[in-house]
């Protein structure tokens, strides 16, 4: 069985894509898993400061194709 990479092209396409759905998570870098066959998924951690000083714990998982297409994704609270 051969393991599948992910191209930076497709990379980029897939994390701009999130960024402009998910703005509190501009620059950071996911963590990129193989997921099924052409399938990646990409996971972004993030920790924002509530206004009342709180810290809230926000993960992102994107299931991404070979090209960069989102295929599904899912969001923490």
């Amino acid at each position: 069985m051969r393991k599948m990479t992910l191209e930076s092209h497709s990379l980029r396409k897939a994390c701009y894509e999130v960024y402009q759905r998910f703005p509190a998570i501009k620059g950071v870098l996911p963590h990129v898993h193989s997921y099924a066959q052409n399938r990646f998924l990409l996971i972004f951690e993030n920790r924002v400061i509530t206004s009342s000083g709180r810290t809230l714990s926000q993960v992102i998982r994107a299931v991404i194709d070979a090209e960069g297409t989102i295929k599904k994704i899912t969001t923490s609270r």
